[in-house]
């Protein structure tokens, strides 16, 4: 991510969404799969990974609404 942030705070913003966002793609496409072995499907583990992408999206912001001010 130092690649990015030395290109600009834009950049930074588009490529950090972008690869969190890539992540929450692939979690979906195998929500519905099962664990060998056991009864646990990844879709139970939703719930989990949407705070914690709010939560990274949170602060992202806040590190871009800091890297605004210092501009």
């Amino acid at each position: 991510m130092d690649y990015f942030l030395k290109k600009g705070p834009l950049l930074f913003t588009v490529a950090k969404y972008a690869l969190t966002s890539l992540g929450v793609v692939i979690f979906l496409m195998v929500a519905n799969s099962v664990v060998p072995r056991t009864n646990f499907r990844a879709k139970k583990a939703l719930p989990l990974r949407a705070y914690r992408f709010g939560s990274l999206s949170c602060g992202n912001s806040w590190l871009v609404f800091i890297l605004l001010l210092r501009a």
